[in-house]
């Protein structure tokens, strides 16, 4: 059997398991005979201590999320994605956050309502995504995933990121489940499920890039390593590049046009850079 890398493996180091339920292979799926009980268990504790978390601080909300919540509201009312209508300004570093705060406010939420009903669901998810990573790393002699749950949901800032309406829960959720993508694809058996994995992890590190700037980074080291990896693969490293490219240079080159420079206005307040585009000033309407 191949396993990672391309190398011979026996069929005991694929098909190993934790606690006798989880058989090695990711492309099995969770049902009532393999694991769902097992599932819910391990869960349940730390999603109860999440939210009931998470309603302790609901009250807490971070400044800098009002100026996510003014370009949603302008979004949502159709005045395009700016602070000011008619000033073309960007002002924030979390397009996918905005929109999905905006898509929301379109049906009457407010977004502040919004990214913490948003916060909690996308951080439940990112808990379950951090169990299934658990189970695929550990080993019959490390069998930590419940431990590693519980300290996750009682971290500190995990819990005060669900309600306090930045792009926090979102990021680390598309990260989390990548990174699940990314093993699957790895230790996938058949060459379909591989390349399925493989466009899947594409896809959503994509989302990850377009929801904050550093997941570009994320991606890139991620890129390095799969390209080492399936040297001999071109097409599985094509799968891995082709979705991210065909989803961020759209996005990518929408944003240079709208907002007329190359990075986000925090960039050139903050760190008082000098790159830029002949166009449109920042803070005119065109």
């Amino acid at each position: 059997m191949i396993g990672r890398g391309g190398e011979q493996v026996q069929g005991d180091q694929v098909n190993r398991s934790v606690n006798g339920q989880f058989s090695g292979s990711p492309d099995r799926p969770i049902t009532p005979s393999n694991g769902a009980p097992g599932l819910l268990k391990s869960n349940t504790q730390p999603a109860l201590l999440l939210s009931a978390a998470s309603g302790w601080v609901w009250r807490c909300t971070w400044d800098d999320s009002y100026i996510l919540f003014r370009y949603a509201q302008n979004f949502a009312n159709g005045l395009g994605i700016v602070f000011n209508p008619g000033q073309r300004v960007e002002g924030y570093t979390s397009f996918l956050w905005v929109l999905v705060l905006g898509a929301t406010s379109r049906i009457g939420w407010h977004p502040a309502l919004a990214s913490k009903v948003w916060g909690i669901v996308l951080n439940l998810l990112a808990l379950l995504a951090c169990y299934i990573l658990c189970r695929m790393l550990a080993t019959d002699r490390v069998p930590m995933y419940g431990l590693a749950l519980l300290l996750t949901a009682s971290n500190t800032y995990f819990i005060i990121s669900s309600t306090a309406g930045l792009e926090t829960p979102l990021f680390t959720a598309l990260l989390c489940w990548g990174l699940v993508a990314c093993l699957k694809a790895e230790y996938a058996v058949d060459g379909n499920s591989q390349q399925r994995w493989q466009v899947g992890a594409s896809v959503l590190f994509a989302l990850l890039a377009m929801t904050r700037p550093d997941g570009l980074l994320t991606y890139f080291l991620l890129w390095l390593y799969n390209a080492r990896r399936l040297r001999s693969r071109p097409m599985g490293l094509a799968l891995f590049t082709l979705p991210f490219v065909l989803i961020y240079a759209p996005y990518y080159l929408w944003r240079w046009h709208y907002y007329g420079f190359l990075f986000a206005n925090t960039f050139y307040a903050k760190g008082g850079g000098t790159l830029s585009r002949p166009g449109p000033s920042p803070t005119s309407g065109g």
